[in-house]
């Protein structure tokens, strides 16, 4: 109870001294984040600065992350595949496996472009 009531404290003596609350929440603790006069952002609980980067950057951030994970789990399975293609006599069961790794390796070259 008093980590809480040491934790409003400091939001109210931000707020005294002339710092925003915004709407945003810390990352780490949720708490509310609070502008300060120097255009610093802060998180009066974590004591740490924060800072915003723009949407349409995380989403570009997100997107290299989602296409490396992509790839690499393509790769994997593009193996599985030639591992069942050397196992097997099955001429149509090759054919099929033949016709995935075709798909597998387009894919995986459409994202490395």
């Amino acid at each position: 109870m008093d980590d809480d009531r040491a934790k409003l404290k400091e939001m109210a003596d931000l707020l005294r001294s002339g710092a925003t609350m915004l709407p945003q929440i810390c990352p780490e603790c949720s708490a509310p984040l609070f502008k300060l006069k120097t255009g610093e952002i802060i998180c009066p609980v974590c004591k740490r600065k924060v800072i915003f980067t723009k949407e349409s950057e995380q989403i570009k951030e997100l997107s290299i992350i989602a296409t490396a994970k992509l790839e690499e789990v393509l790769s994997f399975k593009l193996l599985k595949v030639a591992e069942e293609i050397e196992k097997t006599d099955d001429i149509d069961k090759l054919c099929r496996l033949a016709e995935l790794a075709k798909s597998i390796l387009d894919i995986i070259v459409k994202i490395r472009r």
